[in-house]
């Protein structure tokens, strides 16, 4: 099953859609009637983040646009590839400050449900897996990996990363995908 129709507002918003697919061993397509989106709302320490507004740069190539936003000095990617929609969140200053960096994305699926699964978040439709969520990491500018966890509930899917040891810059990098 393909992961869907892909669109990119100018405002950061990132929009995928269903596509039809061919039913396993037959030559029946199968119509799928679901949506969903993902901006970026907040960012900063756990429990005290600030909302991040429209951003103030955005770059739109073929399979990549990017997004920055000032007070918060942090870049959002959407990069199309073969295997789904890589997310990368650059974050180039340590927020101010103690306990985990949290981003909030807002997300809304229109017929999906979502659930937790270890490392993954799976959106669902009529009982079938859509997309997940996984391929979760976080490393700073010489490499080292971070602690990194995520939360997807109906309207919100939630980065919280462990920057105790880190040298900024940090990059958080999630894939949604069709292929669990």
């Amino acid at each position: 099953m393909a992961l869907g129709n892909v669109r990119i507002e100018g405002d950061g918003t990132f929009h995928l859609e269903a596509t039809p697919y061919h039913q396993p061993s037959s030559s029946t397509i199968v119509e799928s009637s679901w949506s969903y989106t993902l901006s970026l709302r907040e960012m900063g320490r756990t429990g005290i983040e600030d909302r991040v507004g429209h951003p103030t740069n955005a770059v739109h190539r073929p399979s990549e646009a990017s997004f920055s936003y000032d007070g918060v000095e942090s870049e959002v990617v959407y990069e199309h590839r073969p295997d789904g929609i890589k997310l990368f969140v650059h974050i180039s200053e340590r927020p101010i400050g103690e306990g985990p960096v949290s981003l909030i994305f807002d997300q809304e699926g229109e017929n999906l449900e979502f659930a937790p699964e270890g490392q993954h978040v799976v959106a669902s439709h009529a009982g079938r897996e859509a997309f997940r969520w996984k391929g979760l990491v976080a490393f700073d500018s010489e490499g080292s990996d971070l602690p990194i966890s995520m939360i997807g509930e109906p309207n919100e899917l939630r980065f919280e990363v462990d920057d105790t040891e880190a040298v900024y810059p940090i990059t958080v990098d999630p894939l949604a995908t069709s292929n669990g």
